[in-house]
């Protein structure tokens, strides 16, 4: 009997410990699901900060996106006025015949030589003086004011073209380092 009783002390014992050992564990694995319970929400709310960042920040983008695109055009028109002014006060100085029903290729000549070296390149490549004036080698008055304005948009637009696609290069740069530890929707790593 004895015997059987230490057996079973010691069997007690053990399963005392055991039990100690269990209660201790299953606080400590709580407590740890508490903590992670905690990191969890603080990370859903960060999760829903930074989509909500994200989206103000897309929409503050979009704005201000819309408003380049507006001073952009803005600036185009501008530059447009810009240069039909320079071409229509060289076109008021010159002296054209009164009662003629045009333009003759030597006024023509005349005329390109009163503008700016840039304009009278950029003339001499929109053709020869039959592709300008047409069979009859007079440029009809209306054709030469169209021809001013047409000449006047190439020129804003090549001019407006470069400054973007400048501003394109510098972008690129500076997008790349906003980018950085992000997935590529604004989103965070």
């Amino acid at each position: 009997f004895a015997e059987e009783n230490s057996a079973l002390s010691k069997e007690v014992n053990r399963f005392s410990q055991a039990k100690d050992e269990l209660k201790d564990t299953s606080s400590r694995i709580k407590e740890a699901i508490k903590r992670q319970e905690i990191s969890l929400a603080k990370f859903r709310q960060l999760n829903i900060n930074l989509e909500a960042t994200g989206k103000k920040n897309l929409e503050i983008l979009g704005d201000l996106n819309k408003m380049a695109d507006k001073m952009e055009d803005k600036w185009k028109e501008e530059l447009i006025k810009k240069e039909r002014k320079i071409l229509h006060v060289c076109f008021d100085r010159f002296e054209w015949e009164d009662g003629a029903d045009g333009i003759s290729r030597e006024q023509f000549t005349e005329f390109k030589l009163t503008l700016p070296m840039e304009y009278q390149l950029r003339l001499t490549r929109t053709g020869d003086w039959k592709t300008i004036a047409g069979d009859d080698g007079i440029l009809q008055l209306e054709e030469f004011i169209e021809l001013l304005d047409t000449f006047a948009d190439e020129v804003a637009t090549q001019k407006h073209e470069k400054r973007v696609s400048t501003a394109i290069d510098i972008n690129q740069d500076e997008l790349r380092d906003i980018t950085k530890g992000t997935n590529g929707n604004g989103e965070y790593q």
